[in-house]
């Protein structure tokens, strides 16, 4: 029984996909479950994080998925493939859950019991100090500023 749960899938990818996908949830009689956006900008993506139960992210390659980090940041649990640098680091740090490429029954036993546990908040403010916008602008102004510094002394 899925009651107030829904699936939010934000982007614009390819429209024969998104097309695809309309279709089988409408075969599956899942409409009211499931909600398709179009582009959504980065000011508005912090609301769609912070609404959310569980991030899901399910890339077979990825380098380092900036929207992995900005769910965390925002205090979303992740469930993800074992992909990239934060693949990676979720694995070796425990601060989300990992299931392999293509599995999908794998992916939803990771959500199930990701919505089913509390995650710990020591994980999620250190998540929230690396990942954060505002943690962000301020290592990106301390990096401007190094540099600044370095390049006055030449």
């Amino acid at each position: 029984e899925a009651g107030d749960l829904r699936l939010i899938i934000n982007g614009y990818g390819e429209a024969s996909e998104k097309e695809k996908l309309k279709n089988l949830v409408g075969r599956w009689n899942l409409n009211k479950y499931v909600v398709f956006t179009d582009y959504v900008s980065e000011s508005d993506l912090v609301q769609y994080y912070q609404a959310a139960d569980v991030f899901v992210h399910l890339s077979a390659v990825e380098g380092g998925p900036a929207s992995c980090k900005q769910a965390l940041a925002t205090n979303t649990p992740v469930v993800m493939t074992p992909v990239g640098s934060v693949g990676k680091w979720i694995q070796e740090s425990g601060m989300g859950r990992l299931f392999p490429v293509g599995d999908i029954a794998a992916c939803a036993k990771e959500i199930i019991k990701t919505l089913k546990t509390e995650e710990h908040p020591a994980t999620r403010a250190f998540a929230y100090e690396l990942w954060s916008w505002d943690a962000r602008g301020e290592m990106m102004a301390a990096d401007i500023e190094e540099k600044w510094r370095k390049a006055m002394k030449t």
